[in-house]
């Protein structure tokens, strides 16, 4: 990624990991607060997993949106988070209630 000056953009939303198939919510994008310089590896996605103890990550934009192995079919790629569904607050919690991955009072209580 050449140096626009640029912040780019992800659609923030529900991603679901390439590997693990769990979900996360991507909140936002970061860049170094001491380096101005707008590139692949100072750029994050900010993103919180959605199961478990709900703990906030960050990676490269360039990892987060890398192409990885797919492994039932060898040869192939796939990418690594693959985007699902926008958020909102009125529809998230009943996506991730159907594909099973979230109860609602885990839910709930993360917003308290």
């Amino acid at each position: 990624m050449a140096d626009t000056g640029l912040i780019p953009t992800l659609p923030l939303g529900i991603y679901r990991h390439s590997k693990s198939g769990r979900f996360y919510l991507v909140t936002g994008i970061a860049k170094d607060a001491t380096d101005d310089t707008i590139t692949a590896q100072n750029i994050r996605v900010m993103y919180r997993a959605l199961y478990g103890d709900f703990s906030q990550y960050h990676r490269t934009l360039a990892d987060f949106t890398a192409q990885v192995p797919k492994p039932e079919e060898p040869g192939t790629m796939m990418i690594r988070f693959e985007f699902v569904s926008a958020f909102d607050t009125a529809s998230t919690p009943a996506l991730l209630e159907q594909l099973g991955h979230l109860a609602p009072l885990s839910w709930e209580s993360k917003q308290k």
